[in-house]
């Protein structure tokens, strides 16, 4: 099956359907059958075990594992373990690119990193347990990993590369009866959108990094048909285009002016990845040389 070329990063609240999204990428969880070749990347506790991922998508062809625990569950941290990991993911990237341009057909079309928040956590803690002032060896972990997962170019490897993170919200500071601040808040709570939940420089740029930025979280909705048709039931909503200014999360879509003249939805209800990726595909197709008809100029805005 055919990939379009790009990068996602999928963001919202825990239990929003982030990781099934990535892996169905590659993975066909309910039927429990492969899709097409992929790796999977993941760290700490952003593992699904009921998705039921073969080994296949979380090893590298060796056979060493992509997946990076959390340092407060191992009984010995050290640099070793790290320099291990990065060496594996420095071999993963490597592989990647030489597959690419050797056009090897088996190579894989998707690669999926979950996720970015608990990489965040992964590298504090273990600056905190180590008792560092400074993160100093962790504190390269982070710089390390961006630039390996920055040789994924999806143009250039002809990849589809889908990132998740939690969802981090400016938040209002919580007083007493006298007046006393006991929750420390941001003052300009009101005024910012929710962003994924990163610390440091990478707190507000990490959006930036990527061409699809959606936000995707649980809901509860009426089913018309099927099974559960005439019942309430949760269902998990990835919205791709904002539809109107109640959405204060960050949204970034690459073909806006293409999706909305194709009349496309703004938000999909238990998404698969395929169901994003022949969107984008049809899109290509259609308005290659087509001029886009439905376009919102200056006039047209209240």
């Amino acid at each position: 099956m055919e990939v379009f070329p790009t990068d996602y990063l999928v963001y919202g609240p825990p239990h929003g359907g982030k990781t099934s999204f990535a892996v169905s990428g590659m993975w066909d969880w309910v039927n429990k059958k492969k899709i097409r070749e992929g790796r999977l990347i993941s760290v700490g506790r952003e593992k699904n075990n009921f998705l039921h991922t073969p080994d296949e998508f979380t090893h590298t062809a060796s056979g060493e594992s992509l997946h990076i625990k959390t340092p407060l569950l191992d009984t010995d941290v050290n640099d070793k373990e790290y320099d291990k990991w990065l060496k594996t993911l420095d071999m993963l990237t490597r592989s990647l690119i030489r597959d690419a341009k050797q056009g090897k057909a088996d190579r894989p079309q998707v690669v999926g990193f979950d996720g970015w928040t608990e990489f965040d956590l992964l590298y504090e803690n273990s600056a905190a347990r180590q008792k560092m002032d400074a993160m100093q060896r962790f504190g390269s972990l982070l710089s390390e990993t961006f630039s390996l997962l920055e040789r994924l170019d999806p143009q250039l490897l002809d990849i589809a590369f889908v990132s998740t993170a939690r969802v981090g919200e400016r938040r209002k500071a919580k007083t007493n009866r006298r007046g006393e601040t006991f929750v420390s808040g941001d003052p300009e709570y009101i005024t910012n959108d929710y962003y994924p939940s990163y610390r440091g420089q990478m707190r507000y740029e990490l959006p930036h990094y990527f061409s699809n930025v959606y936000y995707m979280q649980e809901d509860v909705r009426l089913i018309k048909s099927g099974a559960y048709a005439g019942t309430n039931r949760p269902v998990h909503a990835l919205t791709v285009l904002k539809s109107d200014d109640q959405q204060h999360f960050s949204i970034k879509n690459q073909s806006e002016h293409e999706w909305l003249d194709a009349g496309y939805p703004t938000t999909l209800y238990n998404p698969n990845f395929d169901d994003v990726n022949s969107k984008f595909i049809g899109l290509r197709d259609e308005y290659a040389t087509k001029q886009v008809a439905n376009i919102i100029r200056h006039e047209d805005v209240a």
